[in-house]
């Protein structure tokens, strides 16, 4: 997961469905989840690993983004915000950091991806990497009487949360979610 915003929601969103399934996975979170005792949960068992990734840097002594050094399967790009200027002093060094993440994806791999960002929407469309380019928007939805409801095809899904930018982040995450272990 990586992206300037929307990666916890989506992990989070993540977790709590494969939880939910009873499907064992490693993770590492970059904040405290409800539902769960801890950010990072490592074994030697787990098939399947999860990590939230981001553009900030590695180490004080690594200079790397953190997203660079993972080298994943499947990815998801949730949006690209040039928010940390002390580090990237300029927009086009900043958006370098996620072209070298996409090129960072395993041959074969994919990568799900927020359309809507229109840089995000350029970095994916724009890169070479042989892997498959899965785009995500915003779902129809409704909003009434402060309920947030997503416009299904057997009809309106109440959600528990608000917000169109949640929509979209739960959009992302039902692309992203791993397909293993279904029969």
């Amino acid at each position: 997961m990586g992206g300037s915003h929307g990666k916890t929601t989506i992990t989070s969103m993540i977790l709590h469905v494969l939880n939910y399934h009873d499907k064992p996975v490693d993770f590492m979170v970059g904040a405290q989840l409800d539902g769960f005792d801890r950010m990072v949960h490592l074994t030697e068992e787990n098939d399947f690993i999860v990590l939230e990734g981001d553009e900030y840097l590695s180490s004080p002594i690594d200079r790397r983004p953190k997203f660079h050094l993972y080298k994943p399967n499947i990815a998801l790009l949730s949006g690209i915000a040039w928010d940390h200027i002390n580090v990237f002093p300029t927009y086009d060094n900043y958006v370098e950091q996620f072209r070298i993440f996409v090129d960072s994806i395993v041959k074969g791999g994919s990568i799900t991806y927020n359309e809507e960002d229109l840089e995000v929407d350029k970095v994916v469309k724009a890169s070479e990497n042989a892997i498959r380019k899965l785009p995500y928007h915003t779902p129809q939805y409704a909003v009434e009487t402060d309920k947030l409801f997503w416009r299904l095809q057997r009809g309106p899904c109440l959600l528990r949360f608000s917000g169109k930018h949640n929509l979209n982040n739960l959009a992302g995450a039902k692309w992203d979610m791993p397909k293993y272990g279904r029969g």
